[in-house]
């Protein structure tokens, strides 16, 4: 009985080491079935949604199931019409929970590639073309969706494929030059549309600035300190914005300058025009150095919306944050061209300067209630009052019946629109990435810190434009080499391989021989004797196997869970808890203090026998010696 019940244990620990050498093969296996399933279910949901056409913007959300998505957004200042339309759209759908994140533009890029690492969203802000190149093997194709049939011509070229899949949606069209108290410049007596030129504006803000000089002002603006703020202290400002007028001289589209290794950089001097334009009506016209301490909310909500200064260079997606602020300021004002001298007048720069993608690898579930949520925002009555009057977008979409912009920003890039008065202000989106804000926008704060000329400025950034573009292609063309994978894999692969598996495997056939462990000696195939032995024969493996597990318990388990007690104990905020994290530090103190104490007698007390017994005066003293002392 007693050898039966070893054969059976012998058999059993056999069995687990086989099985414990198959179970990635196995777990392969698993993960192919549920490939399957996926691509079963990816079928199914392509049907629903070629029917969800005909249903208009219903989505295949099941019934009664609890879905959350996440909106993870970049466009700050809508943040309360995005709320607005989220509350809107879960009253009608409660079975939806939607959750809003939003990141300010500087951040949004670096931000959303951890995002995507750790927890992607289901909604994400997308721009120009490299982020098609990053993210384009995760977006989920929208090329039927029912919203896209009514998309301005054009607006969805960005995030289109060679195979005609649309990839995004296009969120928002935006327009921007110089937004004015268009009261304030009337007070001053200047005809706002005397400074539809550049002449005619810098005319006007001369005027402004004058009066404000002079004191005439600040009986009705108490606050008013001077013409314009400029927050170079964002580089997207001074970089991607303006720099936009040096690229329209070069190229006529993103695409353009997307497919450029090389910047001419022909309009450069009328970038330096307006950056220097701007600068000298500031408050720091004679201490330019002081704007790139300037930010955005500074020359915003602490500027403009209060009437500290009467112009920006901003657009219209600034409504929202000014009518919070003060709606009365909203109502004054205005926006004029983005005026170049000879180049632009009368100009504005319009664009779509923002799309909504859907990442392919959320739940069906999720992609559904997303794809619904979208189509509900840019078709539903309710959803399309809150893109125009809430987050003061100008939509890109030709269903938007009568309705009208609810500020005078917006307003004016939508007539703008209608009379053919822009030129394409998103040319910067197809510059090599961070070229516009790492690259120019740098450059131009150190030239109006007087640390750069402007044709250092030109120079500098024209090669890296070459630099960044060639590294660009060669990132992009890593992403789509089939090696890539295995380039990145091998290193780690190998080790494990040479370290662990082939040992692991060898181990294996081993313990079905009957050898030694000598080099040379006999290998004969003995089968499950071994196992038999120490199990039947072997009185004290058993022992041994519980003691392992007991210690194994222990150590791994009592072990981390009294140190997670004694963790979260030295959070709790009670008396004495800085005392006890300190006791609890101490003992990582001792250790270097022992070190130092030990390593203190070597170079010392050792050191000066060794002088005195061997006559090396070098050695004596040598800590305390200033040449011979730092290698100490």
């Amino acid at each position: 009985m007693k050898r039966a019940v070893a054969f059976g244990m012998a058999m059993i620990t056999a069995l687990t080491l086989l099985a414990g050498c198959g179970a990635q093969g196995n777990s392969d296996a698993a993960k192919s079935n549920a490939d399957g399933t996926e691509s079963s279910t990816a079928a199914e949901s392509a049907e629903e949604d070629s029917s969800a056409d005909a249903r208009g913007t219903e989505e295949s959300v099941p019934a009664g199931e609890k879905v959350t998505i996440t909106i993870y957004q970049s466009k700050i200042e809508a943040n309360e019409g995005y709320k607005k339309a989220i509350e809107a759209y879960q009253t009608l759908h409660p079975e939806v929970t939607i959750n809003l994140e939003a990141v300010t533009g500087n951040d949004f890029g670096a931000s959303l590639k951890a995002k995507m690492q750790s927890d992607p969203p289901t909604i994400f802000s997308v721009g120009g073309f490299q982020d098609l190149k990053d993210y384009g093997d995760i977006l989920e194709d929208l090329s039927d969706q029912p919203i896209l049939e009514h998309a301005l011509e054009g607006t969805t070229d960005i995030f289109t494929t060679e195979d005609g899949k649309v990839l995004a949606v296009p969120l928002y069209m935006e327009g921007y030059g110089f937004v004015v108290n268009r009261q304030m410049f009337e007070d001053a007596g200047v005809d706002f549309d005397s400074m539809m030129t550049y002449e005619g504006m810098k005319a006007g803000f001369d005027t402004l600035k004058s009066k404000i000089e002079a004191g005439e002002m600040q009986e009705k603006y108490p606050f008013l300190e001077a013409v314009m703020e400029y927050p170079t202290k964002e580089l997207w400002i001074a970089g991607d914005h303006d720099a936009n007028v040096a690229l329209t001289h070069d190229f006529s589209s993103a695409l353009e300058a997307y497919n450029a290794d090389t910047l001419p950089g022909t309009g450069f001097e009328d970038y330096k025009t307006m950056v220097d334009f701007q600068a000298s009506y500031t408050a720091n016209a004679d201490n330019t150095a002081n704007l790139n301490s300037v930010d955005y909310t500074t020359s915003l909500e602490g500027g403009l919306a209060i009437e500290r200064v009467a112009a920006i260079k901003q657009g219209n997606w600034v409504a929202p944050a000014v009518a919070t602020t003060d709606p009365e300021v909203l109502e004054k004002l205005d926006m004029l061209p983005y005026s170049v001298p000879g180049y632009s007048d009368g100009k504005y720069f319009v664009g779509v300067s923002g799309y909504w993608a859907i990442c392919n690898k959320a739940s069906d579930a999720q992609k559904a209630a997303a794809k619904d949520f979208i189509n509900w925002f840019y078709s539903d009555p309710e959803g399309q009052k809150i893109v125009v009057e809430d987050c003061k977008f100008v939509p890109p979409y030709d269903n938007f019946g009568d309705l009208k912009a609810t500020d005078p920003l917006a307003q004016r890039i939508m007539d703008a629109n209608s009379e053919g008065n822009t030129m394409d202000g998103w040319v910067y989106s197809g510059a090599p990435n961070t070229w516009g804000q790492q690259a120019v926008g740098v450059m131009v704060q150190k030239y109006l810190a007087g640390q750069a000329t402007w044709e250092e400025v030109t120079q500098s950034s024209i090669e890296q434009w070459e630099s960044m573009r060639a590294s660009q292609r060669m990132v992009n063309g890593m992403k789509k080499s089939k090696w890539r994978f295995w380039i990145f894999l091998m290193p780690a692969l190998v080790s494990f391989t040479v370290v662990v598996l082939i040992p692991m495997l060898i181990g294996f056939f081993y313990a079905f021989t009957n050898w030694n462990g000598i080099v040379g000696s006999e290998i004969r195939f003995v089968g499950i004797r071994n196992f038999i032995d120490i199990f039947a024969r072997d009185g004290s493996f058993l022992h041994a196997f519980g003691f392992t597990a007991a210690f194994s318990i222990c150590a791994v388990v009592l072990v981390n869970l009294v140190g997670f007690l004694l963790a979260l104990l030295v959070t709790q905020p009670f008396k004495g808890a800085t005392l006890l994290r300190g006791v609890f530090f101490m003992p990582n103190l001792i250790g270097g203090l022992l070190l130092g104490f030990t390593w203190q007698f070597i170079l010392i007390s050792i050191f000066e026998a060794v002088s005195k017994a061997t006559g090396w005066t070098f050695l004596s003293g040598w800590l305390s010696n200033p040449e011979t002392g730092f290698a100490g």
